[in-house]
């Protein structure tokens, strides 16, 4: 008989599997003379078989053993053989165990998030977009993604087009990212003036996933609110160079002999001087000049007897004056005379019979003689306005004695106007008053250079 105990005999009874041959767990198999056996108890039925538990340097010890209990019967003493062999167990397990994890973790700096405005550039062309780029700074291995300006002033921005300039991520650089908002802006809008927001969602460089990437969902949502003051860009500043001016007559073409009084029929001549206010006073002088001028051309001159409201263009848009065949000829000739100093320039006309229909055989007429002449600049980017003229020698009153008279008066005649039949003359254009002032207004000719035309007056008298 053969019979198998784990640890104690004495459970046969008790915990029936921990011995053979009642334990299910438990097995005898006969390989030749040898006895095989064969114990698969789970560990929670066979930790009941009284074990003696201890420690040991880091183990949990169950010291046991196995009790193989044998009897054989002797025929010659008819008497039973009892034969007990034990085979000690020691079961240790590991209480303590050093792990490394698969991966090594890697720790990352804080995002570090700078940014500034770098470019507020306003479109030179009114209602043009206008540009303003942000520049950001990221700490490795972060970057922005999806950038969008997510707030701007109420009603100022019609709509934006949005594009950035990114960067590689690589350890040991930063980030470093442009994002460029074009502008367009609702019509009236003057100022980039307001409260702006760009928008992103910060992400890791390529070659980080999920897993290595540190950043959490707390962490994506990134934005950048700034604000923008600029200039009122809609205003213009004016500047304003204005003219002086004068015009003298004579009775020769060589201007020597000045003159104030002719006799009807004769021809007069005139010269006009121009020179900017920004310029020493005086006569211009090109070396001392600070405005330069490079032409100036006539292009209007208008008569008008005094005390009489009509005017009479005798010389107009840089041509004589052609008499249309409902009106009357004045028969004055009038030219214009070049020279060669840039800022004068000449006319002649003759005082006829037809201007000075008025005169009679023992009296005198007094006339207002108006030229318009073009200023060109040789600097192209002037401007000019109306300006009276600070002349003080440019009215004269001939009588029989030829004394001229100094009087000044203002100039608030106007040579604008329709030519209508008016007396003995049909190319007349009403005035306001007759005067002696020089006037200025300002135009563009077609070579881009800003011209200013003067209109200048002086008062002669005709005597026969």
């Amino acid at each position: 008989m053969l019979f198998s105990f784990l640890n104690d005999n004495n459970l046969n009874g008790s915990i029936p599997s921990c011995t053979y041959p009642k334990s299910a767990y438990i097995s005898k198999l006969v390989t030749g003379c040898q006895d095989v056996w064969q114990f698969q108890i789970p560990w929670t039925t066979a930790s009941k078989c009284n074990w003696v538990q201890v420690q040991q340097e880091g183990f949990l010890v169950y010291r046991g053993q196995v009790l193989l209990d044998i009897y054989e019967w002797q025929n010659g003493v008819s008497e039973f053989r009892y034969i007990r062999s034990v085979l000690r167990v020691k079961l240790r397990f590991q209480q303590y165990v050093s792990v490394t994890v698969a991966q090594d973790p890697s720790v990352f700096s804080t995002k570090g998030l700078n940014a500034a405005i770098t470019k507020q550039i306003v479109a030179i062309n009114l209602g043009a977009p206008a540009l303003v780029e942000l520049v950001t700074v990221y700490n490795y291995p972060y970057r922005l993604n999806s950038g969008a300006l997510t707030l701007t002033p109420p009603s100022k921005v019609q709509n934006f087009t949005f594009s950035f300039t990114d960067c590689t991520v690589a350890i040991n650089n930063i980030c470093r990212q442009r994002w460029a908002s074009l502008l367009t802006l609702t019509p009236n809008t003057c100022t980039l003036d307001g409260n702006y927001q760009l928008s992103w969602v910060t992400g890791c460089g390529a070659g980080l996933d999920q897993t290595t990437c540190p950043l959490l969902p707390a962490d994506f949502a990134t934005s950048v609110n700034f604000s923008l003051q600029s200039e009122n860009f809609c205003a213009e500043v004016e500047v304003d160079v204005g003219l002086t001016g004068s015009v003298a007559s004579y009775s020769d073409a060589g201007y020597s002999n000045p003159s104030s009084a002719f006799i009807v029929g004769r021809t007069a001549y005139f010269l006009v001087s121009v020179n900017s206010e920004l310029n020493p006073s005086g006569p211009y002088d090109p070396k001392t000049a600070k405005v330069t001028f490079s032409a100036t051309s006539l292009v209007s001159v208008t008569v008008k007897q005094k005390g009489t409201t009509n005017i009479f263009y005798i010389f107009q848009n840089g041509n004589p004056y052609v008499f249309g065949k409902n009106e009357t000829d004045l028969k004055t000739n009038c030219v214009a005379l070049p020279n060669s100093n840039v800022y004068q320039v000449g006319f002649s006309f003759a005082f006829s019979t037809q201007l000075a229909s008025a005169l009679t055989s023992n009296g005198q007429v007094t006339f207002t003689i108006g030229a318009t002449v073009r200023v060109s600049y040789v600097q192209s980017k002037k401007r000019g306005i109306e300006q009276g003229s600070t002349d003080t020698k440019n009215t004269y009153t001939i009588d029989n004695d030829l004394t001229p008279d100094t009087t000044i008066t203002t100039s608030a005649a106007s040579t604008s106007g329709s030519n209508s039949a008016s007396n003995s003359a049909s190319n007349s254009a009403s005035a306001s008053s007759s005067s002696s002032a020089v006037a200025s207004s300002s135009s563009t000719g077609s070579n881009g250079v800003i011209v200013i035309a003067s209109c200048l007056f002086m008062l002669i008298s005709l005597l026969i």
